[in-house]
Formats: structure tokens, C-alpha cells, sequence
């Protein structure tokens, strides 16, 4: 069975109660020609949903139809329960999406936050902000017109990878639970000696490395039928980074089943220990991206906000300016939440546009890596970031890996 992933650091709240992971994606089943609505206010049409197309096959079998995973913008907030309207009942046009959305930037206006005039008055960052986010409902993709068939038993995990542990969570077709697991990090895994999942402001990158063995190994023994799972996604911390060593993808896409990814993966990593988001030592590495990229309001133009010492981009520079050897021996860098993805399919996922925008390192306009902005960090940091990827896009199939064991 061939299984598609992807991995991002969407957030969603539910009411007042924590999400399960998988609905921290949404990774919801929606046909292509559903709308879906907020009891007691206005349709919004699914068209503000990303699409992503899944083929999915059985072994010895011919493809099965293709189907359609919807999954929400992550800056959208789920306030109340969702109920899905078929397009026969309820037809609305594309531009319900602006009336929607001015809707509520009407609203913002009529109660501007801030003091007096100062929170009326858009700054150029502000009104870069809201290009970009205008764009964003501009270019949302309509709903296609064909009915996609999602099997009544088809299952879909979701994980959430946080600082402390690493959480699954089963979905079936109608989002009801099926079945949950986690690892705590300190308990399953003592000998890294980790207090609350980290060291001090970094944490080993083996360890979630293992986790996820153990957690898979859980989600098995529990008689949970991981041959029913159509799509995997998930969530990953904030601004942890991981760096892979020359020759790691190799062993990534030859992995073997008899062996343990922690094994396998032994030596696949450039820094044992990657900052993650509680490390803010890089004050002095921020002050120099700023100054290289004309201050810190050009750079929040540019990236949509000044440096942080926890954001990647001053993380990186510290390790290149610190570490020069194991930065010249890193073939790839990943955030937690694309690390986590490339040990599914056993091959590097790309960074998205949404984990991207928080890494003080792409243009949010153009939706790239900002070149000024590299230059700043360090050299050949683009061949080791990658190719950024669409939101919700498909990060591959599941590697053999983890369906043989």
C-alpha cells in the first residue's frame, strides 16, 4: 500500500479543548465538490482548503480512484464543529472567500488594537503582511468538479512531534478516533538523559529518531490496522533544526527493516544536538543579519518579522560562525517538522511555505528563499536548505521501511 505524507506546523484550536494531532492538520476528508460550514454563520467554500491529490493502491490490485485530502490554512481558527454540504445543496462562488475573509479585516478595522492613530496606521511591514495574506485568498484553487472516493474503512494518522514527546493519533473516514499513542521522551528513552525532552536549549536529534520506531512499534502491538491508513500527517515543534551529514540520504533511502532507524541512522547527522526553540543565545548573529539586510524593518519586510535569536536563520549562522566543520560536513538542513517527514519516506521533504515563513529566511512575497537574506546567514545555505514546497503538498510515499516492519 503506498501512503502520502506530509508534515507541518499548522496549528488549529478546537473551543477550548487540545486538539489530537491529526485535527491539528485537519486532515479531514472532504470530496472534491464539498463546502464546508460553521453552524450558525456563513458558509465558507472549500476552496480556501488546499488540495492534495493521493493515489492509493494495494499490493497485487490496480489503483483505486484517486481521492482528496482537505486540510485547513493554518492560520485558519476552528471555533465551532464542522459539518460538510455537498455542492447540490449548496453552491456558492469562489469570491464567497474574500466576502468572508474582508468580512472579517472589516471588523479589524473597526476596532484597531494598539493605541490612538499608531495601531491605524500600517506600517510598511503591516501592509507587506496583508499583500501577502490577500494573495494567499487571491490564489486559493477552486474545488474541482469530480467526486473522489474515499473507502469507508480508510484510516488516517497524524503526528505531533513536541518538545516533550511524540504523539499518533488514528482517524477514520468520518474523523472519529480510532486509536492514540505517545512517547514520552524522558521515560522511554532515559539513557539521553533528557529533563521535560531536551538537554538545555538543544536536544538529540537519535532520540526522535527512536521515538518514532517505538511509537510505530506501539501503534503495531496495540492491533491498531495500520494496512487501513490511506495518508499520514503531522506537526512538528517550532524552529528546531536538524542537520544531516554528507551521505545521509543515501542511508535514508536504503533503509532496512531488520534493523532499527536508530541503528541505521547512527552517524547521519552533522550535530548531534539540535538547538531547538528555547535556544535564544544568538542575540549577536541576529544584530548581523539585521545590519546585512539594511535593519530590522527591511528584514521584517522581506521575512515578516526582525531576527530572533530562535528563529533558524540566526541559529544557523551561530553554527556556521562556531562549528565551521560540521556546517561544511551538513548536506542538508530540516526543521523537526520536515525531519520528521523524510524519516517516513526515507528521502529529504522539503520545508513548506508556512514552516518556511517562520525561519526569518524567505521572501513571503514570492514565496522563495530570499537570496539577500542567505547571504547574510551563510554560504551555500540554499543547496543545504532545499526547494521549498506548497503547503499541504504531498511530501512522497511511505518507504518500505515501515510497512515491512
Amino acid at each position: 500500500m503506498y501512503m502520502h505524507i506530509h508534515m507541518a506546523t499548522a496549528r488549529l484550536r478546537i473551543g477550548s479543548a487540545s486538539p489530537t494531532p491529526a485535527l491539528k492538520l485537519w486532515c479531514c476528508l472532504l470530496s472534491s465538490q464539498d463546502r464546508v460550514q460553521y453552524p450558525g454563520s456563513a458558509t465558507c467554500p472549500s476552496s480556501i482548503f488546499s488540495r492534495v491529490k493521493l493515489n492509493i493502491a494495494s499490493k497485487g490490485s490496480a489503483p483505486a480512484p484517486s481521492a482528496y485530502v482537505a486540510v485547513a490554512f493554518p492560520s485558519l481558527c476552528l471555533r465551532r464543529p464542522l459539518r460538510v454540504l455537498r455542492s447540490d445543496v449548496d453552491k456558492r462562488k469562489s469570491s464567497d472567500v474574500n466576502k468572508w475573509r474582508s468580512s472579517d479585516k472589516d471588523k479589524d478595522k473597526r476596532k484597531p488594537r494598539g493605541r490612538g492613530a499608531r495601531a491605524a496606521n500600517r506600517g510598511p511591514v503591516a501592509e507587506r503582511m496583508m499583500e501577502v495574506d490577500n494573495d494567499k485568498v487571491q490564489s486559493a484553487p477552486m474545488a474541482a468538479t469530480s467526486d473522489a472516493l474515499i473507502p469507508e474503512d480508510a484510516l488516517f494518522l497524524g503526528f505531533d512531534s513536541s518538545t516533550q514527546s511524540l504523539k499518533a493519533t488514528v482517524l477514520d473516514a468520518r474523523l472519529r478516533l480510532v486509536h492514540s499513542e505517545s512517547i514520552q521522551f524522558d521515560a522511554a528513552l532515559p539513557k539521553y538523559a533528557t529533563q521535560g525532552g531536551v538537554h538545555r536549549v538543544t536536544a538529540p536529534t537519535l532520540m526522535w529518531v527512536e521515538a518514532l520506531d517505538l511509537l510505530m512499534e506501539k501503534l503495531r502491538d496495540s492491533g491498531c490496522p495500520l494496512d487501513s491508513v490511506r495518508a499520514i500527517s503531522g506537526s512538528g515543534q517550532q524552529h528546531g533544526s536538524v542537520y544531516w551529514a554528507r551521505g545521509a540520504r543515501s542511508i535514508l533511502q536504503s533503509l532496512n527493516s531488520s534493523e532499527g532507524l536508530g541503528t541505521q541512522l547512527r552517524n547521519a547527522f552533522a550535530i548531534n544536538d539540535s538547538p531547538i526553540w528555547m535556544d535564544s543565545s544568538t542575540h549577536k548573529q541576529c544584530n548581523a543579519i539585521e545590519d546585512a539586510v539594511g535593519g530590522p524593518e527591511a528584514l521584517a519586510v522581506l521575512t515578516g518579522s526582525r531576527a530572533h535569536e530562535r528563529f533558524t536563520a540566526s541559529q544557523i549562522r551561530k553554527i556556521y560562525e562556531t562549528r565551521r566543520v560540521e556546517y561544511d560536513n551538513c548536506e542538508r538542513i530540516s526543521l523537526i517538522s520536515s525531519f520528521m517527514a523524510s524519516l517516513l519516506i526515507g528521502d529529504y521533504a522539503s520545508i513548506d511555505h508556512g514552516d518556511g515563513g517562520g525561519m526569518n529566511l524567505m521572501d513571503l512575497k514570492a514565496k522563495a528563499w530570499s537570496e539577500v537574506v542567505l547571504k547574510a546567514v551563510a554560504p551555500a545555505l540554499e543547496d543545504k536548505l532545499g526547494p521549498l514546497a506548497a503547503p499541504f503538498s504531498v511530501a512522497g510515499p511511505i518507504h518500505p521501511y515501515f510497512v515491512e516492519r
